[in-house]
């Protein structure tokens, strides 16, 4: 598999995790009723928990894929974000799942959909550290990456360095906080979106180009 076809599986990958976190998110959401949210179709939670769980890990794949495209010049780089991101997308395959898991047994228990910060609330001694490994491995491989990049040779441009998955992350972040329904389903799933935007953009950079050896 070429660095080129390995980025554009993950951002396949990443659009199916994307839309697996806005099923959990619509079942948890589903009874705000400023939100005016459609009730969810039965089987959209274990569709969305499923979609995580098999699609997240294949950020490994990804990863691999912009490793080559940051090449020889930075290989100790490119080792780095390729081991930071394999392990964040296997880590956050299970915590995808996890997160899962607990809003069906909180459905199960008769605990009505709600508000996502009162989920947090009585789940999140157990949630937010998990959550906060996966955020801990994508912050430190994307300033890795932004910093080889910047500061070249690689088979990406420059600009690149500025198109990192936490970047995108705040942006697809930044893009739901100012409305209600962003709030509630765009901001909690920014991590995967931005995936689905870093990895076809660098699918995008690396069509054409030479990959570097390394």
């Amino acid at each position: 598999m070429t660095a080129r076809g390995a980025c554009a599986l993950a951002a396949v990958a990443a659009l199916a995790a994307s839309a697996g976190d806005l099923l959990l998110l619509w079942v948890g959401s589903a009874g705000r009723s400023e939100l005016g949210l459609p009730a969810p179709p039965s089987g959209a939670l274990l569709a969305g928990q499923q979609l995580g769980v098999f699609a997240i890990p294949l950020y490994g794949v990804g990863y691999w894929g912009v490793a080559r495209g940051i090449g020889a010049a930075h290989r100790r780089a490119a080792r780095f974000v390729f081991v930071a991101g394999a392990l964040g997308g296997a880590y956050g395959g299970v915590v995808h799942g996890i997160t899962g898991m607990a809003e069906q047994l909180e459905r199960a228990a008769g605990v009505a959909p709600g508000d996502p910060m009162a989920f947090v609330a009585r789940l999140g001694a157990f949630l937010v550290p998990l959550w906060i490994g996966v955020a801990a491995a994508i912050a430190a491989g994307s300033v890795v990456f932004a910093v080889a990049i910047a500061r070249g040779p690689s088979a990406f441009p420059r600009w690149m360095a500025f198109a990192n998955p936490l970047a995108l992350v705040l942006l697809a972040a930044l893009l739901g906080a100012p409305t209600p329904i962003g709030r509630a389903l765009l901001v909690p799933a920014a991590p995967n979106l931005a995936h689905v935007w870093f990895f076809a953009l660098a699918a995008l950079a690396l069509s054409g180009r030479r990959e570097q050896p390394g």
